[in-house]
């Protein structure tokens, strides 16, 4: 079944704690113009293996469809990134077993080619986005281990695979990096992180790969909500936050000017919770 039925289905109201939920975490709401500009959010079951678009237009979805179904259980989909240089995002997948790391060249919803890019990375390393590292054009893969809380970044060449470095070490295991948006509009990315426990929403600023200066964003998020994307919802250039709730399967965005927000808002209601967002872009 295509998730596209499952949220024309639930458009309707939700249920009253879901919306108590949502009534706290969007606490303090700004109008805006809902601009429209176009951007996708990339899913992916983990229990049929499926992976599955939204096409949007701001905070609207204007269609979807699946690209493929019943990959293999070890395999997970775990983001997206640019390894061919035509400027059209390629699926990564990392195998929960065995830790091998794999890719897929797209063009479009079309497969072209696939391969290896490592075998046997330790599965306590979770890839947890793609950004340009070195400024050199191509896209890097970012890791972080889920017990010491250190952050690696691979560095890219196509998918060839041609050094490494880290960018955080130490962290412990309640801090998550979410995403690696550019926060301060130098060109280059930022981290943004989410405490696991007391919800607390913070930022580092990057001087290359060195931490420059950092801040919180918000305390206090419910942990049942998962920062789980950075894209641009509203068109200024700028990222903004998309959430995903992992009991109700709400999304919900934040609209951002740097680390500040400015409205928020809800996008769909009750997506079934073995869909989990992968990327947007």
């Amino acid at each position: 079944m295509r998730l596209r039925l499952k949220t024309e289905e639930l458009r309707r109201p939700t249920r009253v704690l879901a919306l108590l939920w949502a009534a706290l975490f969007l606490l303090g709401s700004t109008a805006w113009s809902h601009a429209q500009t176009p951007w996708k959010i990339l899913w992916f079951n983990s229990d049929t293996g499926s992976v599955s678009f939204w096409d949007m237009n701001g905070i609207t979805i204007t269609d979807s469809h699946v690209l493929v179904n019943g990959v293999p259980a070890p395999w997970h989909l775990v983001g997206t990134l640019d390894m061919s240089a035509d400027t059209k995002p390629d699926l990564l997948w990392s195998n929960r077993f065995s830790g091998d790391v794999a890719f897929w060249l797209q063009d479009g919803d079309h497969t072209t080619s696939y391969g290896q890019i490592h075998l046997g990375v330790p599965t306590d390393w979770e890839v947890v986005t793609s950004t340009d590292i070195n400024g050199d054009g191509y896209s890097d893969i970012v890791w972080q281990n889920n017990v010491t809380g250190d952050v690696s970044y691979w560095l890219m060449v196509n998918t060839a695979y041609v050094g490494y470095g880290f960018l955080a070490q130490g962290i412990g295991p309640n801090w998550k990096l979410r995403g690696m948006p550019d926060l301060n509009n130098d060109g280059r990315p930022d981290m943004v992180w989410q405490h696991a426990s007391n919800g607390t929403v913070s930022f580092w600023t990057l001087d290359d790969t060195v931490q420059a200066t950092s801040g919180i964003i918000a305390t206090g998020i419910p942990s049942e909500w998962r920062l789980s994307a950075t894209p641009d919802v509203d068109g200024d250039g700028r990222p903004d936050f998309l959430w995903q709730h992992s009991t109700t399967g709400d999304i919900a965005y934040w609209r951002m000017d740097g680390t500040h927000r400015l409205s928020y808002g809800l996008i769909a209601t009750g997506i079934p919770t073995t869909w989990r967002i992968i990327s947007t872009y």
